[in-house]
């Protein structure tokens, strides 16, 4: 696929990439077909609905941090491993950027 459709990136640095902020438009209730295809192609800056994608965002972040924290729980318990140890490091990185972009929400 391509366009909004392919690949997405959640970053600590930046926030959502301009995919997700697709995406998250589509999410939002009663949003113009041609208001999200202008926000696509750039033609729109996503400004008018920018307050209701920052709480959908935030509430996908939540449910990714629930994730995030049951995972790195269960590789906690048991026996060790490098296999798993690479999982958990891998799972705090994620634990870091989802929160980093909670906290940019925030503000």
């Amino acid at each position: 696929m391509h366009g909004p459709f392919s690949n997405y990136v959640l970053d600590p640095n930046t926030g959502p990439c301009h995919r997700t902020q697709c995406a998250l438009r589509l999410l939002v209730p009663n949003i113009p077909l041609r208001r999200w295809e202008r926000f696509v192609e750039g033609r729109d800056d996503g400004t008018r609905d920018e307050a209701l994608v920052r709480i959908i965002y935030a509430e996908i972040l939540g449910k990714v941090m629930e994730e995030v924290e049951a995972m790195c729980d269960e590789l906690s318990v048991g026996e060790r491993s490098f296999a798993r140890d690479v999982l958990r490091e891998r799972w705090d990185q994620i634990r870091v950027i989802a929160k980093t972009n909670i906290e940019r929400l925030k503000t």
